[in-house]
């Protein structure tokens, strides 16, 4: 290596104290509007909606003829799952949104103007031995 192009120890200290500074900055900037974007997406659901479209969606899946169509509703309601131990099931996330909000409720039921669902919301399951 050159030394020309080597950087001595203070400038270097300069350039890492700058740099520090700046992420800082940005830090400071990005604090505000994390909070600001986690407290726009955070609607309320109400158990009793997740109950009713759990339950009816149990009935739907065992009158469901065939396999794929199983698969499809599957498909549709769970958004994640983990495993450990590469056998036991940690956690399933399901996914609601108006679409299966509107199939898997009552229809003539009314739901409340806070179930808004145009934005996909996640139901977090921990499954405990």
């Amino acid at each position: 290596m050159d030394p020309k192009e080597c950087l001595s120890k203070s400038e270097l200290v300069d350039r890492l104290a700058k740099i520090n500074d700046e992420k800082q900055v940005l830090e400071d900037r990005l604090k505000p509007l994390e909070t600001q974007l986690n407290q726009s997406n955070q609607v309320e659901i109400s158990i009793k909606v997740v109950k009713e479209v759990m339950t009816n969606f149990e009935k739907v899946i065992k009158e469901t003829v065939t396999t794929e169509q199983k698969k499809h509703l599957l498909h549709l309601l769970i958004s994640k799952i983990t495993i450990i131990d590469r056998k036991k099931i940690d956690s399933i996330q399901i996914q609601l949104n108006n679409s299966l909000v509107d199939r898997f409720t009552l229809k003539g039921e009314e739901k409340s103007s806070d179930d808004d669902f145009s934005s996909p919301y996640l139901v977090h399951f921990n499954i405990k031995e």
